[in-house]
Parts: structure tokens; C-alpha cells; sequence
């Protein structure tokens, strides 16, 4: 009912290290145990970012020393890959295989850039100049992390997933 214990995934790729551009190939394999209703078998591509968010206290009319930042946890790319449909999936003595091929995106070269990876920045106690062109600290926090997730969707229940981090 919660979708605990439902079942595994695993992905299986050459390597966890990719450049843009280039693609990733490998195989998704779900294993069930028990029957289950699922939306359908999905792969997802995407990166987070930390960002640095400079709050104003209330009153503080947008003075700088009355406000104070905190790090929030940004999605800021997204691609998701269905590779099996919505239906009851059965109980499986073995994993299904699902291969897959999803490329590496041009805009991975902008993040890191945003983020002041590769292009001059200079920073003076918390106010950096250059690179994402944020000042006052607010902005990017270095660059972005990529996950590779592979889950099965279930309705009003805990997905079966696997997470992987990669180096792109």
C-alpha cells in the first residue's frame, strides 16, 4: 500500500563520469514483489544547485544590514525518459531490463558559468563580483550536482527508486 518493500531498481552505466554532449547509456532493471499498480517506469535526468537568498527583514525597507540569507536547493534542469507505460506490473522472479540513452545537455557548460566555475570571480568576504553576476552573496553556491533516478511511478504510495550521482 506505501509502495515499502514493493520492489528495487537498480541502473547499471559504463561510468559515473560524462561530458556535455556526450550520451549516457545503460540499462534500468526493476524488479517487483508483488503485484502493483504503477503510472509507469521512468528515468530522470537533472541537476540541483545550491543558491545563497538574501531575505529583508520586514520593515527593513531593503537595508541591507536588516535581512538575513539562507540556502535554498534549486532543480535547474529536468529530463524525464518514460520507458514503460501505466499498468498493473506483476511480480518478477527476475529484474525487467529497460535500456536507455539520454545525452548530456549543451546548457551543463552554462550552469557551471553561472556558478562562476570557469570564468573570473573575485570575492570579498561574503560580496562576489563576476561570474554568475549576483552580488551581495546572493546567488549560486559553486556548481551544480547531476542525478541519474530511475523509478517506478506509484500512485498514493513511496515510488521504488534508485538515485546515482554523476561528474559531468
Amino acid at each position: 500500500m506505501f509502495g515499502i518493500g514493493a520492489g528495487k531498481v537498480e541502473i547499471y552505466i559504463p561510468r559515473t563520469a560524462y561530458a556535455v554532449g556526450e550520451a549516457i547509456e545503460g540499462t534500468l532493471a526493476l524488479t517487483v514483489n508483488s503485484s502493483v499498480k504503477g503510472r509507469g517506469v521512468f528515468l530522470k535526468l537533472f541537476a540541483e544547485q545550491k543558491f545563497n537568498e538574501y531575505h529583508p527583514d520586514s520593515g527593513s525597507h531593503y537595508s541591507s544590514s536588516q535581512g538575513h540569507m539562507t540556502t535554498v536547493t534549486r532543480t535547474v534542469y529536468e529530463f524525464v525518459l518514460q520507458l514503460d507505460s501505466e499498468r498493473e506490473y506483476q511480480k518478477t522472479r527476475q529484474p525487467v531490463n529497460y535500456p536507455f540513452r539520454v545525452g548530456v545537455p549543451q546548457e551543463a557548460n552554462s550552469f557551471r558559468q553561472s556558478a562562476g566555475i570557469g570564468g573570473p570571480v573575485i570575492s570579498i568576504g561574503s560580496i562576489r563580483i563576476g561570474g554568475s553576476g549576483f552580488m551581495g552573496g546572493t546567488g549560486p553556491i559553486g556548481p551544480p550536482q547531476w542525478f541519474l533516478e530511475g523509478y517506478l511511478d506509484l500512485p498514493m504510495a513511496l515510488d521504488v527508486s534508485k538515485r546515482i550521482q554523476l561528474n559531468i
